[in-house]
């Protein structure tokens, strides 16, 4: 059966048959005999909930892992999450998609859903991702994992003809306005700090300026707003070009080193001019 996700009474993405998309998610399925549910989790700011659907089974699945208040946090961060569940029911693979960040992605469908596709494929080819650990540091496993995995997949994915490069501008487009509004929060809490350093990683290693035009503008903008953040890059840009991320022991090493990195800068309060605000407790799950 092909992806389909129906949601608010239009079609996110009417059909991915006979897609390049769609033979990667045939492909996965075949080789670890679990299925790819796709799960969309909306927000209601007036209740302060977060709602998913109630016919579908594998929101069952999902609302287990969205009792943990710090993985609730990241998804409302995060355009989409991925959860590699395994366990009585088999095993199941959850795209979450934020829709409270759908305007971020719409036009982009495909390069979104190729993404998160992507990273249940590395786990399933045995490169998989530090576990989730619940927490207030939670964040610093998810973008360790992310760094490194994110090359693998643009790299699958154009191979198999997909097209994740919209997507990727589509969200550094958006962050290069925030910069040049003045609008980009100058005093980030430790987890944006560490969703930063992805993103400059992911605009550095990601896209040529062949590709973006406006690639040098956004560097140097991020590098002036952000220069603690931008500092931390070459060195795990340099591991990142330099090593066989498809060899799992070179990938494990390179995740470890990020991962340093992360804490590193996660740590930093020297770096924080002004107190960051307490985190707000994320909506639950009724």
């Amino acid at each position: 059966m092909p992806i389909r996700l129906y949601c608010i009474g239009w079609v996110l993405m009417a059909s991915l048959e006979a897609s390049p998309l769609e033979e990667w998610r045939r492909e996965i399925e075949l080789r670890t005999g679990g299925r790819i549910a796709v799960v969309p989790v909306h927000t209601d700011p007036e209740r302060n909930e977060m709602r998913l659907p109630e016919d579908l089974d594998a929101a069952r699945i999902a609302r287990r892992y969205l009792a943990d208040d710090s993985f609730r946090r990241e998804l409302t961060l995060a355009q989409a999450l991925t959860i590699n569940h395994r366990g009585p029911e088999g095993e199941i693979h959850l795209i979450l998609l934020n829709m409270a960040l759908a305007d971020q992605w719409k036009g982009a469908e495909e390069g979104l859903l190729a993404h998160e596709v992507g990273h249940i494929w590395l786990d399933a080819m045995g490169l998989r991702a530090p576990a989730f650990q619940p927490g207030p540091r939670a964040c610093i496993g998810i973008h360790a994992g992310d760094i490194p995995q994110h090359v693998l997949i643009r790299a699958e994915a154009e191979r198999r003809g997909i097209s994740t490069r919209p997507h990727l501008l589509g969200n550094l487009r958006m962050a290069l306005a925030a910069l040049e509004s003045g609008k980009a929060t100058r005093d980030p809490p430790p987890c944006a700090r560490l969703a930063l350093l992805s993103q400059i990683l992911d605009a550095r290693v990601g896209v040529t300026a062949e590709q973006w035009d406006e690639r040098s503008r956004f560097l140097q903008l991020f590098e002036s707003a952000y220069p603690e953040v931008a500092s931390q890059a070459p060195a795990i840009e340099e591991r990142l070009r330099l090593a066989d991320l498809t060899d799992r022991e070179q990938l494990e090493a390179v995740t470890e080193f990020v991962r340093q990195q992360l804490e590193r800068l996660f740590e930093a309060p020297e770096r924080i001019r002004t107190p960051a605000p307490p985190a707000a407790t994320p909506p639950p799950i009724p």
